[in-house]
């Protein structure tokens, strides 16, 4: 037995977008408040942000570094699963663009940029200013460095962008 679960939800059109009266305002809220907040007590902002920031940097990178790991394997279960066989936009749908200006496109967007601008300012940093794990030696700190580079630039950074792509695909769109 199944049951109908209706959902009445109050729309309205704000600067010609459909917008969820609920969620929409609820979350401008958050923002003014934010901003306000900001705005207005600057120096307890700054100090509130700067413990948010140390706490998240010295126990978070884990979870950074599992999640992105796990958006690997999601990716990898999605390609080669049943859902891999999926056409996004349809069964009778056809792309748009070639596979190689899609890969055009990805490289003069996201990625290009991230790897012209922070290529080289990466494994620098990193090698300056070392993760405690890294050890003393300037040769593991040199590797460590180059190991968080592919972290944020290599097969990991398209894992996020294809797990998002694939978000905004399925709420936007629909397969």
């Amino acid at each position: 037995m199944s049951i109908k679960v209706t959902r009445k939800d109050s729309t309205s059109t704000f600067l010609g977008l459909v917008v969820n009266k609920t969620v929409f305002f609820s979350a401008i809220a958050v923002v003014i408040f934010s901003v306000g907040f900001t705005l207005i007590f600057e120096d307890e902002a700054e100090h509130y942000f700067g413990i948010a920031q140390t706490a998240v940097s010295a126990h978070g990178g884990w979870i950074y570094t599992l999640a992105v790991n796990l958006f690997i394997v999601f990716c990898l279960y999605m390609a080669f699963s049943k859902f891999g066989k999926i056409r996004i936009g349809g069964k009778k749908a056809k792309p748009e663009f070639s596979l190689w200006a899609w890969f055009a496109m990805l490289f003069s967007a996201g990625i290009g940029n991230g790897l012209v601008l922070f290529s080289i300012a990466d494994p620098v940093r990193d090698y300056l200013s070392p993760p405690r794990l890294a050890g003393e030696e300037p040769s593991l700190i040199a590797q460590e460095a180059i190991n968080f580079s592919f972290l944020h630039h290599g097969i990991h950074g398209w894992a996020i962008y294809s797990v998002v792509g694939l978000s905004l695909n399925q709420f936007g769109k629909g397969y």
